[in-house]
């Protein structure tokens, strides 16, 4: 009897077995279905810009500081005292923003390629009901305009200090790291303002503030391609801008943008012609 009672109770757990094997594949697709799917108006949650801004930036953080680690104990650099602060200060600063634009360029982008229609809404309307909150405002989450004014500031004070730090100047390295970081800062410009775009045209579907005149439905490269255009002062734009707020968005996009473009390069393009010719 006890012979029986385990034969037929490993049985039934086989039969079990088999059953979740049989059934996983159909859940399973059903699941991925339901994420993946944003083109037929399924929902798509993705992380909100603030949660996208906050890991990047404890993200770049860690990363520069794991390198900044590495390069003391490995390389004992020649600086001592106050200049290898000065040097470890201004690494840090180049490191940072690189891993910082980096990491949160490519993660917005790949959060806002696949969605479109009624999916792109739902995360717009999310991201706009976070940036509301008490707590966002507290820490500055209160638009994408801010973000692109902060990388025309950061990369005015880049060149500032790429201009008047000695060490930067005598070396390739933080040339090159300086160079990449202005460029870094423009993009995250462009990207702020294609985010700023967004969030004013898609929460509100009876009011559209731009229409775009490419095809149906609009996605993130249509305010992508807007940005682009309008940071490049592009003698026309890829959309029609439909209301007062929409206009004053082109134009704070255009101002910083031309003031970025026309200040932080010069002023780059003089630094490095002056390193090269010492």
């Amino acid at each position: 009897m006890l012979m029986v009672g385990r034969t037929s109770a490993h049985g039934a757990r086989i039969r079990h077995g088999r059953a979740l094997i049989r059934t996983a594949p159909a859940w399973l697709h059903c699941f991925q279905h339901r994420i993946c799917d944003a083109s037929e108006g399924k929902p798509l949650k993705t992380a909100t810009d603030a949660v996208r801004y906050s890991v990047s930036t404890v993200s770049a953080i860690l990363l520069t500081l794991l390198i900044e680690t590495a390069w003391i104990l490995l390389l004992r650099p020649d600086s001592t005292g106050r200049s290898l602060s000065t040097e470890l200060l201004v690494l840090f600063y180049l490191l940072f923003w690189n891993f910082f634009v980096i990491i949160y360029v490519t993660w917005t982008i790949r959060c806002y390629k696949p969605l479109n229609g009624s999916a792109l809404i739902g995360q717009v309307r999310r991201e706009v009901r976070v940036q509301k909150r008490w707590w966002a405002r507290a820490l500055g989450f209160t638009g994408a305009t801010n973000f692109a004014v902060t990388a025309a500031a950061f990369a005015i004070f880049l060149t500032v200090v790429l201009a008047q730090t000695e060490v930067v100047r005598q070396s390739p390295l933080y040339l090159a790291l300086g160079i990449v970081a202005v460029a870094a800062a423009w993009a995250f410009m462009v990207l702020a303002f294609a985010s700023a775009y967004m969030h004013l045209n898609v929460p509100d579907a009876d009011k559209r503030h731009i229409r775009f005149h490419s095809e149906p439905p609009e996605d993130f490269d249509d305010y992508l391609t807007l940005a682009v255009l309008a940071s490049t002062m592009a003698a026309g734009f890829s959309a029609e801008i439909r209301t007062k707020a929409a206009w004053k968005q082109v134009r704070t996009n255009v101002v910083v943008a031309f003031g970025f473009n026309s200040l932080v390069l010069a002023m780059i393009v003089s630094v490095v012609i002056s390193a090269l010719t010492r």
